[in-house]
């Protein structure tokens, strides 16, 4: 059962949901688990709890997402934050954007909010269109670069809003290479928050929060983001 690793995991984030929304959670992760297609390679409840949701959730704990927030996660893949979020803080509008097309079926199909909406789009096309600086805050779980993921992000928010990176810490270099990245898109860095969470194993994360100060320039994001990253010294 996954709620008898996530309770644990939300108290060390002093994070406290209601019966119905653990019920939510619960019943999501079940319908992914037991999806036709592959959404994660986790299987084991005690890592999705900690890996998945309690890592999604961990904004809350930070007080990041505002009230009524309009929010786009970029690339939610399994749908991860996006759907543990919308489940969380009903007052949330969250859009999850992914490149593959069942994985957002699936999310339509299987998660248990009405507050969460699909788009099925790369974001350097998504970026460029009517979405453009219209959310109050860009979020993904990242496996790139933080300066990629930066690009990726900045373009959605409005000037004000919020970019948050979920990241692995990140060393010396790539935290660099984000700071310069900033400064071509229109953010300032507001925080880099470092957390640990105990559960199947112990992790570290980071949220990168960065603040939306000025328009991003509109030859952004690229095409070749992910190939020439931002302030990425070339090897």
């Amino acid at each position: 059962m996954l709620n008898e690793y996530l309770l644990p995991l939300l108290k060390q984030l002093d994070i406290e949901l209601s019966e119905d929304k653990l019920q939510k959670l619960e019943l999501y992760w079940e319908n992914v688990k037991n999806a036709p297609l592959n959404l994660t390679s986790i299987s084991e409840d005690a890592d999705a709890a900690l890996l998945h949701f309690a890592d999604s959730l961990a904004p809350l704990a930070f007080d990041l997402l505002g009230k009524d927030a309009s929010i786009i996660d970029v690339g939610t893949g399994g749908g991860f934050p996006s759907v543990p979020l919308a489940i969380a803080r009903e007052d949330l509008n969250v859009l999850a954007l992914d490149s593959t097309r069942k994985k957002l079926t699936f999310i339509q199909e299987n998660a248990p909010v009405e507050n969460l909406h699909i788009l099925h789009a790369r974001a350097e096309e998504a970026g460029r269109s009517e979405l453009r600086e219209s959310f109050d805050i860009a979020c993904a779980r990242a496996v790139a670069p933080l300066s990629v993921v930066m690009e990726y992000l900045a373009p959605f928010v409005k000037v004000g809003g919020l970019v948050i990176a979920y990241k692995a810490e990140p060393d010396e270099e790539e935290l660099s290479a984000g700071q310069f990245a900033a400064k071509q898109l229109g953010l300032t860095k507001k925080q880099i928050i470092p957390f640990k969470l105990s559960g199947s194993q112990e992790i570290s994360r980071i949220l990168a929060v960065y603040e939306k100060t000025a328009s991003t320039p509109a030859k952004y994001p690229r095409n070749q983001a992910r190939q020439k990253p931002l302030g990425m010294k070339k090897k």
